[in-house]
């Protein structure tokens, strides 16, 4: 069996799960998602499942989009662990771990679609559509490229469905703040399914790593939603 760490840190609160193969052995919460919470976390997944970091297989890690701040400390501490390693390490885009998070439900009714957003802060959000299979052990497909809505857009994508007699879920950390101002049509997740999760980054990495692939550990990078506040300064200047 493989063993494989995966680390959430692109929103508020981060967690960190281990795989042995097929099974999910443990998934803790973090408190905060700083270095210094994620550090002690994986310490304590680690002693939970009796695992020493030399007996890693491998390493996943969520790269957005999301917070600036947990992007960077998600990716620099998995980073850091499969290079001191010598493991291999998987990037797990959040919107694909949301959607999967709604797929790979089995308590949840199978939407046709899912329409998965992060905040991006100015009434906007960064979403992408993904359809569903109906076999829980797939993958959601992406439908088109992640992009940049004003919040209204991406609630008229749920009413128009709805109205069409179409099956879709919206799901997203965004939901935390807006969902009360939902519309009536629209449909939403339920939310133990708003949060991006390390056992769902888990699961995909390591269907990947069955697969033989793996990411680049130099080039692989974070996802923002939008540049950050000095970069669209330094552009509306040129």
């Amino acid at each position: 069996m493989s063993k494989l760490l995966a680390l959430e840190s692109t929103e508020m609160f981060g967690s960190v799960a281990a795989w042995d193969g097929s099974r999910l052995l443990f998934e803790q919460t973090l408190q905060r998602r700083s270095a210094r919470g994620l550090a002690p976390a994986i310490a304590e997944v680690l002693a939970a499942v009796g695992w020493q970091p030399s007996e890693l297989d491998a390493v996943a890690v969520g790269i957005g989009p999301g917070s600036f701040t947990g992007l960077r400390v998600g990716l620099v501490t998995a980073k850091m662990l499969a290079y001191a390693l010598k493991k291999p390490i998987f990037g797990v885009e959040t919107l694909l771990a949301l959607a999967a998070g709604v797929g790979f439900s089995e308590t949840t009714p199978r939407p046709g679609t899912v329409f998965a957003a992060v905040d991006a802060q100015r009434g906007e959000v960064f979403a992408r559509r993904f359809a569903i299979p109906a076999n829980h052990e797939e993958l959601p497909v992406a439908e088109g490229e992640a992009e940049l809505l004003p919040l209204d857009r991406w609630w008229a994508a749920g009413e128009k469905r709805g109205g069409e007699g179409g099956s879709m879920l919206h799901t997203g950390p965004v939901l935390q703040r807006v969902a009360d101002h939902a519309p009536p049509a629209v449909r939403l997740a339920g939310p133990e399914l708003w949060l991006p999760r390390a056992s769902v980054i888990g699961r995909i990495a390591m269907g990947r790593l069955e697969r033989g692939e793996c990411d680049d550990l130099g080039s692989l990078g974070p996802i923002y939603s939008r540049p950050s506040a000095a970069e669209e300064k330094k552009l509306r200047m040129r």
